[in-house]
């Protein structure tokens, strides 16, 4: 937290594996707080270390300022009940906030039938 460039360096000089994994899901957090591009560069740069969390630590640290950004990362989370969780909260959220955009979003890209759904099953429940 206090030092970005340190904390990148002992990130960097781990061996791979879990605590590498779990090192770069604290920098995703971190980075993409701040700038949601930076974590997914940072992500991206390093595809050996991502794991469910780490892309779960992208998402919900995006969403908030960027949340088709996050949105189109949820299909990196391999299980599959998680991920459609993670459909179902990012998007029903998303539908709550901008309806449009998100139904955009959805008509656009592969989000699956259940989720689709689920959503439409629950549409204005929530408000």
């Amino acid at each position: 937290k206090q030092n970005l460039p340190d904390a990148l360096s002992s990130y960097q000089s781990l061996a791979p594996g879990g605590n590498r994994s779990n090192a770069l899901s604290g920098l995703i957090g971190r980075v993409t707080s701040d700038d949601p591009n930076a974590g997914l560069t940072l992500m991206n740069q390093n595809p050996s270390d991502i794991n469910d969390s780490v892309v779960q630590r992208f998402i919900w640290h995006s969403f908030g300022s960027n949340p088709e950004l996050a949105a189109t990362q949820i299909s990196r989370i391999a299980d599959p009940d998680a991920r459609d969780k993670m459909y179902r909260r990012a998007l029903e959220s998303w539908t709550q906030n901008d309806p449009a955009k998100a139904q955009t979003w959805i008509q656009a890209n592969n989000v699956p039938d259940s989720v689709k759904e689920y959503l439409a099953k629950n549409q204005g429940k929530n408000r």
